[in-house]
């Protein structure tokens, strides 16, 4: 070892601390949570700046706040498990008890079965996302997403209802548009989490799952009618089926990622209940606010980045940034 002018000491505090600070970088949270940056930064990025402008282009856009939805009733989840099939009858004998907050994903299944939802929940940016969202959705429906979120979304006409999440820049806004640290955390790194974040945010009472299992059953990731069926169903034959197309994180036992999820779930204040826990109490009552409640929205225009000089400068040089996007968030860091 060269000699040096200093001497470096271990103070046991630091040692132990490091200790614990390597075990918390060491963890899957944090490894899933590297990975989806290192692979979807480019993408937020680019789907921010395009998605916010197409929302203020829509008079029935708004930002969640508490007090965008009174709900009385229980929330019922759907995912896309296969297990969604099965609940089908149960949810329609339940649709005028409920509030029916459905995936993306499950989209297509619940409106093929003549059930469309009180509200879309979609979080996924990837290309993928899109073929949930046919041309046959009712536009009456709102669509909760947040401004990375899938393009596909914000070229719907459907009200668009934005949340903040944990991303950087949606922190800042978030704290420029309600004043407080108002964004919501999604401890699972799933979009059922997601929905539990949702739910404690409007101060709902009940919330309740279908269609969430993470695992395979008989073959299938999915029930029928996902967008996931559209996407692959071109690049099928003979040689390589449908079936065949089973994602990593459904191979074999739950995974990690789905652990991860799993534990969020069953910790939160509702806890992992399914539809044979909820007891029926009367018709559903529920009410959107979201016409009156335009303040969100009026004070998200003041603060992004794409309202007065900053709109004029992206709507001009729009190519140039998405091809510079690193540089950009690098100088939009704060």
């Amino acid at each position: 070892m060269p000699d040096l002018p200093f001497q470096v000491l271990a103070i046991p505090y630091y040692r132990k601390k490091f200790a614990r600070e390597l075990a918390e970088i060491l963890k899957p949270e944090t490894k899933l949570d590297q990975n989806t940056d290192s692979h979807f930064h480019r993408l937020w990025l680019r789907n921010y700046l395009i998605n916010l402008n197409l929302f203020f282009k829509n008079p029935k856009s708004r930002v969640l706040t508490p007090k965008s939805l009174e709900i009385k009733s229980p929330i019922v989840f759907t995912g896309a498990s296969p297990g969604l099939e099965r609940e089908i009858e149960t949810l329609k004998n339940l649709r005028n008890s409920i509030f029916l907050l459905a995936s993306d994903s499950s989209l297509g299944f619940l409106l093929k079965n003549n059930l469309p939802p009180d509200a879309i929940l979609s979080l996924d940016p990837g290309r993928g996302t899109a073929f949930h969202f046919s041309d046959h959705i009712p536009e009456t429906i709102p669509i909760l997403t947040w401004a990375g979120g899938s393009r596909r979304i914000f070229e719907l006409p459907n009200p668009k209802v934005l949340f903040f999440t944990s991303y950087p820049l949606d922190q800042w806004l978030s704290a420029q548009v309600m004043n407080s640290e108002s964004y919501l955390e999604n401890p699972g790194r799933n979009i059922a989490s997601l929905a539990v974040s949702i739910s404690e945010f409007l101060g709902v009472s009940q919330l309740f799952f279908s269609g969430v299992s993470f695992l395979s059953e008989g073959g299938k990731t999915h029930c029928r009618g996902t967008g996931y069926e559209s996407y692959f169903l071109p690049q099928t034959d003979r040689f390589h089926p449908l079936d065949s197309y089973v994602p990593v994180t459904y191979r074999g036992k739950l995974s990690s990622k789905n652990e991860i999820a799993k534990k969020a779930i069953q910790s939160s204040r509702y806890g992992w209940k399914t539809l044979d826990q909820l007891e029926v109490r009367g018709e559903v009552e529920f009410r959107w606010n979201l016409e009156s409640d335009n303040r969100g929205k009026e004070s998200l225009w003041t603060s992004t980045l794409i309202s007065g000089k900053w709109k004029q400068f992206l709507d001009s040089r729009m190519e140039q940034i998405f091809k510079n996007s690193e540089d950009l968030f690098a100088r939009l860091r704060f």
